[in-house]
């Protein structure tokens, strides 16, 4: 007989009511939600994830704290993030139609290094003009971006940098107040499209569910990102036989 569909949360209450005391009952939350994470969040090399949550109070359907650690995460527009940390508190799941009422909050942090940056920002051609050997760097409070742009068949270098402002709940922008370029002149397109490429790197408006960034911070070899996040529209949605 074909089981029920459930939302994610009402899966893995549903294992906790079958179990029979503190940590296994835990531990079956734990390990359906650990399942579902790759369909939810998207692919990764590893995730792990924390019920934090007393028994009885479990039981009820009230988890105090959930956290969930995912390392070489895939975003959607492709970037993969070195990690990423999502602590969920104060949630709450119906006991008897096992689906989710509310989360109080939503903590995240996500840590993107040099090296995942550098592999989406690919050497592309923009309306004739071809631009090579793009590196990036991360430093103190600047993000540098060097390399070519091919005139008359001859690679000119060129560097770019500047920091990283909040433009709104969820986007960043280069602060072009900041914005540095040495070596040749650019024209307006090929500068915005430089900056363009940096910012939908780090554009979570593209995730499936909204997250509100209210830190950066820029440092040598990484870019942190903390805010807060409301996973509640992808929770909800049905997802089929998730873990059966």
């Amino acid at each position: 007989m074909k089981r029920p569909n459930l939302p994610l949360f009402g899966i893995f209450l549903f294992g906790i009511l079958l179990s029979g005391c503190t940590r296994p009952i835990n531990r079956t939350a734990e390990s359906g939600i650990r399942k579902a994470l790759p369909d939810v969040l998207g692919p990764a090399k590893s995730y792990d994830v924390h019920v934090d949550s007393a028994w009885e109070r479990t039981l009820q359907g009230k988890l105090a704290r959930v956290t969930i650690e995912g390392e070489d995460v895939r975003f959607q527009n492709g970037l993969v993030l070195d990690h990423l940390s999502l602590i969920l508190k104060g949630v709450e799941v119906d006991t008897d139609s096992h689906k989710l009422r509310k989360i109080r909050e939503t903590d995240f942090t996500l840590t993107i290094g040099e090296k995942n940056l550098n592999e989406f920002l690919v050497d592309e051609v923009i309306d004739g003009e071809t631009l090579r050997k793009i590196r990036l760097q991360l430093l103190d409070n600047t993000i540098l971006v060097k390399g070519e742009r091919v005139v008359l068949g001859l690679g000119v270098p060129f560097e770019i940098s500047g920091s990283l402002l909040i433009k709104g709940p969820s986007i960043l922008e280069l602060d072009t107040a900041q914005l540095r370029v040495v070596g040749i002149p650019f024209r307006g397109r090929v500068l915005q499209f430089l900056r363009k490429r940096i910012e939908n790197a780090v554009d979570l408006s593209q995730l499936s569910f909204p997250m509100m960034v209210n830190e950066v911070r820029i440092e040598a070899g990484r870019l942190t990102l903390t805010g807060k996040a409301n996973p509640m529209p992808l929770i909800e949605r049905e997802r089929p036989n998730a873990l059966w």
